[in-house]
């Protein structure tokens, strides 16, 4: 594991260096292609002030769906980009605007929200819905009843992927998980993630619960501008307080599910792992979203969806990291 106080560091001020979304425009397309070009031939005023617009707000833009690179063979993937943060370059592409299913990736947006609107010393009384989840779905361990704080529930969130934290983070926030469904939709416009649509906190899926591999990369680019998301995402393991409806005190004892975090997956020797975010669901396949530094002290995320094993999964996004390592 390769991760130490000074990279951290690192990231947190890289992080601060990022530009913050302009405000107005709320309604961008991302894709940037020849369909938005004039009769004439040259670039539409739309098509210029949008690409405009992204570049002015430090985010990487492209007008490609697919940019290849030697060495890099999306055979069992739906759909994987390479965003470097700080040049502000997409070094790979392949789908990376068509429509795919998020897994648990999406609580990538329900930690940005938690810790946009809430407070991490708030304590919450978990519901009845919140323990009411599908055979097989993963769980942070809680019980109806049980009070937990905010701030543990994002620990279950991110560390153990808790289906069951998601929905107590949605339903302190905003009430139900609908209410959330609209606040999420309403904050993805506004970093401009329109080919996204969320009905739940925790990407159990939904056929109308979808999104694209660029606009992962607008969710996690905004959330990795907060110090506590980093935070979260840095961290292997952790113990979460829980105090049980019958009064009784208890720990929850977490892991983190991405195997390159926890050093049980190898990868190659010039990058430093920050951190990221799994999600796996029959219909989405394998994901992650990852967060590292490169040998040049850059910081570049790396995303996959749909991959159909693990091990393919971190096989592939290894082998994107040494794809793009001479560009």
């Amino acid at each position: 594991m390769k991760f130490i106080s000074k990279v951290i560091a690192l990231v947190l001020a890289l992080s601060c260096a990022l530009l913050m979304c302009a405000c107005g425009k709320t309604e961008i397309a991302n894709k940037f292609d020849y369909s938005r070009i004039s009769a004439s031939g040259n670039p539409s005023n739309d098509y210029i002030d949008t690409r405009m617009t992204f570049l002015s707000d430090g985010l990487c833009v492209t007008d490609a769906d697919d940019i290849d690179v030697e060495g890099i063979n999306p055979v069992y993937i739906e759909a994987a980009g390479v965003f470097n943060l700080s040049t502000k370059e997409v070094m790979y592409a392949h789908n990376i605007f068509e429509k795919n299913y998020p897994a648990s990736t999406t609580k990538i947006m329900t930690a940005y929200l938690a810790i946009k609107y809430g407070n991490l010393d708030d304590y919450v009384t978990v519901s009845e819905r919140a323990c009411r989840l599908p055979s097989g779905a993963s769980e942070a361990g809680l019980r109806a009843g049980d009070i937990i704080s905010v701030r543990d529930l994002l620990y279950g969130l991110i560390l153990v992927s808790g289906n069951d934290s998601a929905i107590c983070l949605a339903e302190y926030i905003s009430g139900s998980v609908e209410a959330f469904a609209e606040l999420t939709n309403n904050e993805l416009k506004k970093i401009y993630a329109t080919d996204t649509n969320f009905v739940n906190p925790n990407g159990i899926h939904d056929d109308d619960h979808y999104t694209s591999c660029y606009d992962l990369y607008l969710i996690f680019n905004e959330a990795l501008k907060n110090p506590t998301f980093l935070d979260l995402i840095n961290t292997v393991s952790y113990e979460a307080s829980v105090t049980h409806k019958n009064g009784e005190t208890g720990v929850l004892k977490y892991k983190t599910t991405n195997k390159f975090l926890s050093g049980e997956v190898s990868f190659p020797d010039s990058y430093s792992i920050i951190g990221g975010k799994t999600g796996t669901t029959f219909d989405a396949g394998k994901c992650l979203v990852l967060l590292t530094i490169n040998g040049k002290g850059e910081q570049v995320v790396f995303i996959t969806l749909g991959a159909d094993s693990k091990e393919r999964l971190y096989g592939f996004m290894a082998e994107m990291m040494r794809g793009v390592e001479s560009k």
